[in-house]
């Protein structure tokens, strides 16, 4: 029995016809998995009509799931059509992004792909965990999450920083997280970035209080322990006898230095205070897999509108994700005692 011919569909890139002896870049979809490797040769076939229709070349075995059609993409696929041998090859798609080495592996069926890209790139290229990368690569995304951080602190300027699963999302989307946290370490190291309670932020956005700013926080933190519900800033200049711009100045201090938090604006908890909801959470998720509204209610011992306040600054920082009517945990590393 002969085997099954797959089927295709195929699809220019680039132009709606494609005229006889003409090439083009072009996508090819097949009803049923093909071994394929880079640099394989097609030949498209019309089975009804017992027709050659053309020959091809495999240049991407992973094309993108949106944006095939951008002038950057078709870049990229022309340039590479140019090349042939596996030392190019590689040398050009590391200059792009960084690779897996098991896809680099599979896609061009070829062993020691470590050592072909060392050899080969001009640029260093540095290991890890599945994915190489270049010293450039390197370079450019270490300067992105510094740049996002500095966004960050200028349009978030009452808290002290964010968590590690939220900055990634803002640097980094989509590139390996390997990657991602082996150059936030380097940057922790290097203390270009700080880790305070579990807030990343810039070296260079810290605080200190003055003697009498002191004073004002040890008593507004004995105040804040009094009641479980978030304190708004005018009720606590009240209870602390401090004038409210004063408070809310110093409160916008204590924020950045990570003693407070404002889940809205003007309306502050304590960082003990979130380290017990975040708790509470994690443990409630942990044995029911979500947390819809009214247990969290039931948790906090707040009133809705609070409660609805707290879960969605915890959906703000990334600690929570909401999904459809209840949550779910994204960042569970974050607000850890």
């Amino acid at each position: 029995m002969l085997p099954l011919i797959p089927q295709a569909v195929l699809r220019s890139l680039k132009h709606d016809e494609v005229k006889a002896g003409n090439s083009a870049l072009a996508e090819i979809t097949f009803d049923s998995p093909l071994c394929l490797a880079e640099q394989d040769r097609l030949l498209l076939r019309d089975p009804a009509l017992k027709t050659n229709i053309g020959s091809g070349v495999v240049i991407d075995l992973l094309p993108p799931n949106r944006g095939k059609r951008k002038p950057e993409h078709l870049a990229y696929l022309t340039q590479r059509a140019t090349l042939n041998a596996t030392k190019d090859i590689i040398a050009f798609k590391l200059a792009n992004k960084p690779q897996s080495i098991s896809e680099l592996t599979w896609q061009h069926q070829y062993s020691n792909i470590e050592q072909v890209a060392c050899h080969q790139v001009d640029n260093e290229i540095s290991q890890y965990g599945d994915f190489l990368c270049t010293s450039d690569y390197q370079t450019q995304l270490q300067q992105l999450i510094i740049e996002k951080l500095a966004q960050y602190h200028q349009q978030e300027n009452d808290h002290i920083g964010l968590g590690k699963d939220r900055l990634y999302r803002m640097a980094a989307l989509n590139q390996p997280t390997a990657i991602f946290n082996a150059l936030l370490t380097q940057l922790l190291a290097q203390q270009r970035i700080i880790n305070t309670r579990g807030w990343l932020h810039l070296a260079s956005h810290q605080l200190q209080l003055t003697e009498q700013e002191q004073n004002h926080w040890i008593h507004v933190a004995q105040m804040m322990q009094t009641s479980q519900e978030p304190w708004w800033v005018r009720d606590l200049a009240n209870a602390c006898n401090i004038d409210e711009d004063e408070l809310r100045t110093l409160s916008y201090k204590l924020a950045q230095l990570g003693y407070i938090s404002a889940i809205v604006k003007d309306r502050y908890v304590t960082h003990e205070y979130l380290i017990h909801i975040a708790n509470a959470v994690r443990k409630h998720i942990e044995q029911n897999q979500k947390l819809e509204t009214a247990d969290f209610r039931n948790i906090s011992q707040l009133g809705r509108k609070v409660a609805v306040q707290i879960l969605e600054y915890l959906d703000k920082i990334g600690f929570t994700k909401r999904k459809f009517n209840y949550r779910e945990l994204r960042d569970e590393d974050l607000l850890k005692g």
